[in-house]
């Protein structure tokens, strides 16, 4: 850029097979805002200067993974770029100002801080014993037993289809070249995830498509079409009139369903933080690994519970969540359908797809969450609000969903 500036944009990076991080050391100082390679960067213990002019538009939307995050932050925090310039002539000129917080942080994040790290992995992986069968649940990657989309949408459409489930392995009597050849049928390829070019490799939730190779196998024969489905509910099964509710003292928030990675966890953070009088509720079945944030606050439980349990469980919550969090912001899920089923009143993220309907408070922030589960808790027993949620939730009945489906076929 000049003689004193240099950019190294992602494709010099790729293209040289270097990664960011193998570069931190040639820095006396890092410029950084909120981004998590700043504690890559402190194990060299040396200075960090933070820009951050929309600190409080960030945490109000954003919100923070810690309370105290100014503690995890240490160093000069400039909120203009004159407050930038003068904390980074203090960061070159005093490299020591910061080095007692940067060794909390450090002690806080870092177990070890030598050059173990390959062997320390190596031995783990040689010494790796099966779990004891009561940590099972933490250990697996556990199947949850709810119903996938195709399992529900089953019984309602005609047996001339073959049904193929994406959210479950394909079964070894089936294949693309199996589909082809046999051509005098139709199969119906049921899915809540239509992938695109940058689909991850990791992180998946139990509602998209466990086997990706057999997807694009699949999708090419000429006698598979693939259905894409978002959200439905069994509405007889969740809609029980009359049935009682939360008898607790405390108000009860709560989302019942498949624990995964679409949940909002700083949304979680600081709605536990903000309504200390009320509890959290986290109801269902983990899809993955436990994550260990369910055991970070007193008024959070989380509450293993089956399938045809969770009615009884979403009926027991004052106010119900549907905190999703970036690319499943854009779905609908089938969990917004049961809470609607039940009656209750949805305080949700910021999700595109929303159904219009009064008992649905879309949040565009955090701040605004939680204002929408004070505002939510005022009309908890409004009986209007209760009848608008299961008059949308009875759209979605799956043997609806099934029928526009044989329809459009």
């Amino acid at each position: 850029m000049n003689a004193h500036c240099y950019e190294l944009s992602n494709e010099m990076l790729f293209d040289s097979d270097i990664r960011y991080d193998e570069l931190l050391n040639a820095f006396d100082v890092l410029v950084s805002d909120y981004s998590s390679i700043v504690f890559d960067y402190l194990i060299l213990d040396r200075p960090v200067v933070y820009l951050i002019p929309d600190y409080e538009e960030y945490s109000e939307k954003k919100g923070f993974v810690f309370n105290n995050i100014d503690a995890f932050m240490p160093g000069d925090k400039t909120f203009s770029f004159d407050e930038f310039l003068t904390g980074l002539n203090e960061a070159l000129k005093k490299p020591e100002k910061y080095k007692k917080q940067r060794e909390f942080v450090l002690d806080y994040r870092f177990d070890f801080r030598d050059d173990n790290a390959a062997r320390r992995c190596f031995n783990t992986i040689i010494n790796y014993k099966i779990p004891d069968k009561k940590e099972e649940h933490k250990a697996e990657y556990l199947i949850p037993d709810i119903p996938t989309a195709a399992q529900m949408l089953k019984p309602y459409i005609s047996d001339e289809y073959v049904l193929i489930d994406s959210s479950r392995a394909i079964p070894d009597n089936l294949s693309p070249e199996k589909a082809t050849a046999d051509y005098k049928r139709t199969y119906l390829y049921i899915t809540e995830e239509k992938p695109d070019e940058y689909r991850r490799l990791s992180g998946h939730s139990a509602t998209e498509i466990y086997d990706i190779e057999s997807y694009y196998g699949f999708v090419k024969c000429i006698n598979v079409k693939p259905v894409i489905v978002e959200g439905g509910v069994d509405f007889d099964f969740f809609n029980f009139p009359n049935i009682s509710v939360n008898n607790n003292k405390r108000p009860r928030i709560g989302f019942a369903g498949i624990i995964d990675v679409r949940i909002y966890f700083a949304m979680i953070q600081c709605i536990c933080d903000a309504l200390g009088f009320c509890d959290i509720i986290l109801a269902g079945q983990i899809y993955g690994t436990y994550p260990e944030w369910l055991d970070s606050f007193e008024n959070l439980y989380y509450i293993e519970t089956s399938y045809d349990k969770i009615p009884d469980m979403i009926y027991s919550f004052d106010v119900a969540l549907l905190p999703f969090y970036d690319r499943f912001q854009n779905k609908i899920p089938s969990e917004l359908f049961w809470y609607l089923a039940c009656g209750k009143q949805v305080v949700a993220s910021d999700m595109k797809r929303l159904p219009k309907c009064k008992a649905i408070y879309k949040s565009i922030s955090i701040s605004d969450a939680i204002a929408n589960v004070k505002r939510a808790l005022e009309h908890k027993d409004d009986l209007e609000i209760k009848e608008a949620a299961v008059d949308t939730a009875k759209g979605y009945d799956w043997k609806n969903i099934a029928g526009y489906l044989m329809r459009r076929l």
